[in-house]
């Protein structure tokens, strides 16, 4: 790994945006009687240890690293219209990066050193979470530093999600009881495998990194049968974002922070639907 590579990973300086490729409309159609949505948003929607879905805590300010300039600038500009397309803050010019995706070709050599640099919040009752992480053979590797905030006390625990999601965090007094909390995002570090991208398009891989990073979709879980973007690695995978993507992407905004995990869930799916109903 060149040093240049690893300094700018750890500096995370922000790159210019620019104009994004324009989006192609598509139809989507299912099987009568089959809705898809429920489903879906179960199996991509990560829960804190208190069941909540996650929001960022701030405007999102993406970073890409690790290929040519031209390959980081594509990446970047995409994954930022995505997100603006679904209605995410986005930070202004010069912003402190809390999206860092990286193309290495040693990905575990980049996040151990990462870690040592204290990109990673590791529990430390649960180092295995962060060595799933660091060795998987996953083409795309995402871990969320994510915080859940008492809304009633004003306590604070933080902790890290790797692709296993088995993380949990204790609060300041060490009680797992939870009162009325909320999950936000700090940050997330997405490494892509270059040696495992097999062919596949930058447009993809954008995509693919818009919903599991600016999503924080579970990317280690099985969605055959779903029309994803998310089979991107699988044979005959989908090469870009469906319109069941983008609307849960958009759909992700109608969570309401106070209101407990499953009725999260089922505003993203009510929302989904509204989206594709044209109500």
């Amino acid at each position: 790994m060149s040093v240049s590579l690893l300094a700018a990973v750890m500096l995370a300086l922000s790159v210019p945006q620019g104009a994004a490729p324009p989006a192609v409309e598509e139809v989507e159609v299912s099987p009568r009687g089959v809705d898809p949505y429920p489903a879906f948003v179960r199996r991509a929607t990560p829960l804190t240890p208190a069941g909540k879905v996650m929001s960022w805590a701030g405007p999102l300010c993406p970073f890409v690293a690790g290929g040519r300039t031209e390959e980081n600038r594509y990446l970047h500009d995409r994954i930022s219209q995505m997100a603006r397309d679904a209605g995410v803050k986005m930070a202004g010019k010069g912003c402190r990066p809390n999206l860092t995706v990286v193309l290495a070709d040693e990905p575990e050599a980049l996040v151990r050193k990462a870690r040592t640099a204290g990109k990673f919040w590791v529990d430390r009752e649960r180092p295995l979470s962060f060595e799933r992480y660091a060795t998987t053979d996953r083409p795309v590797r995402v871990w969320t530093n994510y915080a859940e905030v008492g809304v009633m006390r004003g306590s604070t625990a933080a902790g890290g999600l790797g692709n296993d999601l088995l993380m949990y965090a204790t609060d300041g007094a060490g009680s797992r009881v939870r009162t009325s909390v909320v999950g936000v995002i700090q940050d997330q570090f997405v490494v892509v495998d270059r040696r495992r991208m097999g062919g596949r398009k930058l447009a993809g891989l954008a995509d693919y990194v818009a919903m599991a990073g600016v999503a924080s979709a579970r990317a280690d879980q099985d969605y055959a049968g779903f029309n994803t973007v998310l089979n991107l690695f699988t044979e005959d995978g989908r090469a870009d974002a469906s319109p069941m993507d983008k609307a849960y992407l958009r759909g992700l905004r109608a969570v309401k922070p106070e209101a407990p995990g499953g009725v999260q869930l089922g505003q993203v799916v009510t929302a989904m639907r509204a989206e594709r109903d044209g109500r």
